[in-house]
């Protein structure tokens, strides 16, 4: 076998020696960063598509279209709900980049924007399935059941896509091998 001919190119800056220990999860946080690039991206378009909706509201307002005089409260409405999406599309795309560039910064947000969409989404849960077992009650109508269950269920499968996403984000970010990945490859850049 013959000797290398020279010496080898330098590692590029980027590079991190891989842990014999096997507690590299960059590949965990890559996809969850993904994921939350995904996310990110469905919440602007909603936000996009709140906003592209107060401009019709306030056009048929500026041209006397048969709005009546609720119109300015309804678009008042709409700005809120499309801060309601922009605000966390805002947040998944920052944390979403942040982790695809293990930033440390990115784990602390993700752990901290994650436990505060955890515990308002519970929140807003509850109350939607309260308001199902209350809403019969009190509009005086029984028997309504085949309508409860595919409220019910539109509602669980909501509820499960928007709970399971924090959860899982909470989960991993919270390892101690996801925060050696970080502190690795943080260290490797320096």
């Amino acid at each position: 076998m013959e000797p290398l001919p020279g010496p080898l190119p330098p590692l590029p800056a980027s590079y991190v020696e891989p842990t014999r220990d096997g507690t590299d999860r960059s590949g965990y946080i890559t996809a969850a960063g993904i994921v939350m690039i995904i996310f990110g991206g469905f919440a602007a378009l909603g936000g996009l598509v709140s906003m592209l909706s107060v401009g019709i509201v306030m056009s048929a307002l500026a041209k006397g279209l048969g709005v009546k005089h609720g119109g300015g409260i309804g678009a008042a409405v709409m700005v809120a709900m499309a801060l309601m999406y922009l605000a966390p599309a805002a947040n998944l795309l920052v944390c979403g980049i942040g982790s695809l560039r293990f930033r440390p910064w990115a784990r602390m947000a993700t752990i901290v924007s994650s436990g505060i969409w955890l515990a308002l989404c519970t929140l807003t849960f509850g109350m939607m399935i309260l308001s199902l077992l209350l809403a019969p009650a009190a509009s005086g109508r029984h028997g309504g059941g085949a309508e409860m269950a595919v409220v019910a269920l539109i509602w669980g499968v909501i509820g499960i896509f928007v709970l399971a996403l924090p959860v899982l984000l909470l989960v991993l970010y919270c390892r101690k091998d996801v925060k050696a990945t970080f502190a690795r490859r943080a260290a490797g850049r320096l």
